[in-house]
């Protein structure tokens, strides 16, 4: 179904509806500074640099951020970084994308040729928490669901080389969304060439040549840059992405190390809903509870004898998850080379539920006769209950320590602080102040990168977790450490010996090295007298 003249009500109406709710769910974030995504202190911290050059000087872990971050991403924030800090930008940024996602989510509903079931599309994205989950932070990944929907928007409505541009662009701000669209792109145009092939032997048509052969323009650009980014200037300093040798038997690529790598089918099947469906935010009764009223309604949905739907609005899925799956398992055959292989799965599937969704909603509706008595009531009250779903989603408040950034931002700009890598992620993102190493830039999927920084790691547990004063010492004037800042938390026997101060293989190894300690250096204050304290926290100097 065509956009026109007639939905300009309606547009207004989803774009001001995604405002309010996006500034209901986010409204912490705008009154404080440090209500951020998590995330953000691990791609968007070293921005800084742009307001204050001289921001981490030579810095390992600045210098690796910079290197990750997409092209695209890093050219809107160079721009925005003129008018505003990059930090609170994120919290704009998401905004726009929110806005931009349910707009383009209007039109994809619009493909089951029913404005009411367009809307209904629009509520079930409000409720779907994984949408603004992802686009928290204005990450790269916060691009992923409008450049995918847009792209399917644009294949729905047969514009093809506008939708091969939309991959085009893919490739500088999320590559493996742009791999998914290329894929999907390439299978469409295979099957019209067929189709075409079919038809020209019956006599009806004549293959559209030219119209095929101008969409590998843009889709050849986009490789060429997917090349340039992740192969020609790709940093030997920090290497790129491991394999299945350096993958096997590691422990930290597993649950319960940094990251676990791979995930069975099933698993990224439904533990996908626990993210969709407030399981996280409103604890396991509520999910469940949502769970029901979903399977609920598709079955009463599909059973009715009439659907009143356009079946033609899922036939683009049909492409798309073909080669989500192909993917997927070829991600799995080749573990990370082609990134996580669970993004190959989440996107997709997500977007096909919430149209699938409003349209058995919609079915349901028509089936009770209620669409000139519930809307637009059902609509306002499910706009509300999607404000209240997403309240706070992937935001995360930081406060606490705000005491601790101010102290270091009064220090020197290349000063080296080391700690517990949970919480020098904040230190380094809000104080502005180098890191010895932090837990969200412990990427163990990168070599020779993790090597480095799983080397430091040690090092760092070796000297915090010391009973022997010139042990810590040494180990700063080694790397240039002026400041430790220690939590005295980290100490707790109780977390010592159950091995969970940090993920594996770590922790294990101070439960280890701790096992048969009485002291801790460290914690002497005749030896290490604090120069900043708080609950909780002191902060050592290192002369």
């Amino acid at each position: 179904m065509q956009w026109n003249e007639k939905r300009i009500p309606h547009t207004l109406i989803v774009a001001a509806a995604a405002m309010v709710v996006y500034m209901i769910a986010h409204w912490q974030g705008f009154r404080s500074p440090f209500v951020i995504n998590d995330d953000v202190r691990q791609q968007i911290f070293w921005m800084q640099q742009w307001l204050e050059p001289n921001l981490y000087p030579n810095d390992l872990l600045a210098g690796y951020a910079r290197d990750y971050v997409s092209w695209g991403v890093i050219a809107i924030y160079r721009v925005a970084s003129v008018f505003m800090d990059p930090l609170q930008f994120t919290k704009v940024l998401t905004g726009i994308l929110f806005v931009l996602s349910a707009l383009l989510i209007y039109c994809l509903c619009l493909e089951l040729r029913d404005d009411f079931a367009a809307l209904l599309g629009v509520c079930i994205y409000f409720l779907f928490g994984l949408f603004l989950g992802e686009m928290s932070g204005g990450l790269p990944r916060a691009f992923a669901f409008p450049l995918l929907i847009g792209y399917l928007c644009l294949l729905a409505r047969k514009r093809l080389l506008l939708a091969a541009i939309t991959v085009l662009v893919q490739s500088i701000f999320v590559p493996y969304i742009f791999l998914l669209c290329l894929t999907t792109h390439l299978f469409y145009v295979a099957h019209l060439i067929g189709r075409s092939l079919v038809r020209r032997e019956a006599g009806d048509s004549k293959m559209p040549i030219a119209r095929i052969a101008i969409q590998f323009i843009p889709l050849t650009i986009g490789a060429c840059l997917m090349m340039l980014k992740y192969v020609v200037f790709k940093s030997p300093r920090f290497g790129g992405l491991v394999g299945m040798q350096e993958i096997a038997g590691k422990i930290e690529y597993t649950a319960v190390g940094r990251y676990e790598v791979l995930r069975p089918l099933h698993r990224e099947l439904i533990e996908h809903w626990s993210f969709i469906l407030p399981f996280h935010e409103w604890g396991p009764i509520a999910g469940w509870c949502s769970v029901a009223a979903v399977a609920g309604l598709a079955v009463f949905a599909l059973s009715r004898p009439r659907k009143n739907i356009h079946p033609g609005a899922f036939r683009v899925f049909v492409y798309l998850m073909a080669a989500s799956f192909i993917l997927y398992v070829l991600s799995c055959s080749i573990p990370l080379k082609l990134f996580i292989p669970g993004r190959y799965l989440e996107y997709s599937l997500t977007v096909f539920y919430c149209i699938s969704l409003a349209a058995c909603l919609k079915i349901v509706i028509d089936h009770l006769k209620l669409k000139r008595i519930v809307f637009p009531w059902l609509f306002l009250f499910l706009t509300l209950l999607g404000a209240v779903r997403l309240h706070n989603v992937e935001l995360f408040d930081y406060s606490a320590y705000s005491p601790l950034y101010r102290f270091f931002d009064s220090t020197p700009v290349d000063t080296v602080i080391a700690g517990h890598p949970e919480v020098m992620d904040s230190v380094m993102t809000f104080s502005r102040r180098k890191a010895f190493v932090t837990y969200k830039l412990s990427h163990a999927w990168i070599e020779p990168y993790w090597s480095v920084i799983k080397q430091r790691t040690y090092d760092l547990f070796n000297a915090y977790y010391s009973n022997n004063a010139e042990q810590i010492r040494n180990f700063c004037k080694r790397n240039g450490i002026g400041y430790i800042v220690v939590r005295e938390e980290d100490f707790s026997e109780q977390r010592l010996r159950a091995g969970k101060v940090y993920f594996q293989p770590f922790g294990s190894y101070i439960a280890e090295i701790t096992r048969s300690r009485a002291g801790f250096a460290i914690l002497n204050t005749d030896l290490f007298p604090p120069v900043f304290r708080m609950e909780g926290v002191r902060v050592v100097r290192i002369d």
